[in-house]
């Protein structure tokens, strides 16, 4: 593993992490905001019909890779499992100040009323857990509130057909979305076709992000790649965090 090493740090405030909050809430079409008519931040969600397509590894490696270019940034985890909670609370309080919540599908609006009044925010990335088809409309509610929809997809066997077919979803509900090839193996025979099939499915981000130890790593240290000295990788990031940015306008 690479050394790890904090980068930029100029912020040590830390906040708490929430617990599940808010009762269940349902909202109608009409009572959501139109993306293309909003200020405030930009909302960057991380969805996929699949888990181990990497979306808490992707969610906190962009964060990071904003809050170190100085915007203020949220990370709102929305899997009862924690994955990215867990990795928030090992981060160095000498690191890049990123805000976090922890809530659940159903039990998420007191985080969102939060985050609305907190002033001066950049951006909220969201967390979404596997199988997110099962919170219908939960998850119509946040893609028609999301500024763009990130699907990370492994390589090869049915992970491309899957992401495929949530991307055509996605559509129907007229999100702005696109696909990102998760764990690649470049040099395999399944790189190209992967690729491919992504590519037609729907938008697909240009940079796809290696299978690479040093990556894995990082949710044991709270940190992401950016912030590993000597570290593989932070090109791969480094090139998605570029794509993800002119998508959102920041």
């Amino acid at each position: 593993m690479a050394d790890a090493a904090i980068l930029n740090g100029k912020d040590s405030r830390r906040t708490e992490s929430l617990d599940p909050v808010g009762p269940e809430v349902t909202t109608s079409d009409s009572e959501d905001n139109e993306r293309t008519n909003r200020d405030g931040p930009r909302w960057l969600l991380l969805t996929s019909a699949k888990g181990g397509s990497g979306k808490t590894t992707t969610a906190y490696n962009l964060a990071v890779f904003a809050a170190n270019e100085g915007l203020k940034v949220a990370i709102v985890d929305l899997d009862a499992q924690g994955a990215l909670t867990t990795w928030y609370r090992l981060r160095p309080p000498e690191a890049p100040h990123i805000l976090h919540f922890w809530s659940t599908m159903n039990r998420f609006q007191e985080v969102f009323d939060r985050l609305e009044a907190i002033h001066g925010l950049d951006l909220v990335v969201i967390d979404t857990p596997p199988a997110v088809e099962a919170y219908d409309s939960t998850i119509k509610r946040l893609i028609r509130r999301a500024d763009l929809c990130l699907v990370p997809s492994n390589q090869g066997g049915v992970d491309p057909s899957i992401a495929a077919n949530w991307l055509h979803f996605l559509k129907r509900e007229r999100a702005r979305a696109a696909c990102i090839l998760n764990h690649a193996k470049t040099n395999s025979r399944s790189f190209k076709p992967t690729k491919l099939a992504l590519a037609a499915a729907g938008s697909l981000c240009p940079f796809e992000v290696r299978s690479l130890e040093d990556i894995k790593e990082t949710v044991t240290l709270g940190l992401g790649i950016l912030e590993v000295t000597r570290a593989q990788g932070v090109e791969d990031y480094r090139g998605v965090w570029t794509y993800v940015r002119s998508e959102l306008g920041i």
